[in-house]
């Protein structure tokens, strides 16, 4: 089976505006939903042209776009292949919608030494949230390495993901 890959952009280069503060994100959620319907039809413009069923589509992004992958991934009305959250966390973890699909995996990517979405203030309160909301969260942590996204989290993630795709060759490297 193969692969596509598909880049989304967003307008202005953000998907939402920058939240003030672990406990000031009101402004940045208001914009989480505008984003959330962008991104829906871009995948509804992709299911319509490749006739593929939505659960073939995977989500994966880094800080904000990751965000935004668990966010679609959290509202979709049909079964996605999964997501992945490189360096982000969500917005307003406690107001996570309980869990449709038990078996499509969130996978979080996260340094601990993150400064942009901190592992304490941002990550575990995300990640907890996930797993109380009965999300199956698949994490790959490192102690080091700051707000970024290396080769070893981009190829531990398709492990996860590429047999819900329909790819049964791990030999990824």
């Amino acid at each position: 089976a193969s692969v596509m890959v598909v880049g989304i952009t967003p307008l202005e280069r953000r998907w939402y505006p920058q939240p003030y503060s672990p406990t000031n994100q009101s402004h940045a959620v208001a914009g989480l939903a505008d984003s959330r319907v962008v991104i829906n039809d871009v995948i509804d413009q992709i299911l319509d042209h490749y006739g593929l069923p939505r659960s073939r589509i995977a989500l994966a992004g880094f800080s904000a776009g990751g965000v935004m992958a668990i966010n679609v991934a959290a509202h979709s009305k049909e079964e996605l292949a999964g997501a992945v959250c490189h360096a982000g966390a969500v917005l307003e973890p406690n107001k996570l919608p309980k869990c449709k699909y038990p078996e499509m995996p969130i996978v979080l990517t996260h340094c601990q030494d993150d400064d942009v979405f901190s592992w304490d203030e941002r990550y575990l309160p995300m990640s907890e949230a996930l797993n109380k909301q009965g999300y199956r969260t698949e994490c790959i942590t490192n102690t080091w390495g700051g707000h970024r996204v290396d080769r070893n989290d981009i190829i531990e993630s398709a492990k996860i993901l590429l047999p819900r795709l329909g790819v049964e060759d791990e030999s990824i490297n």
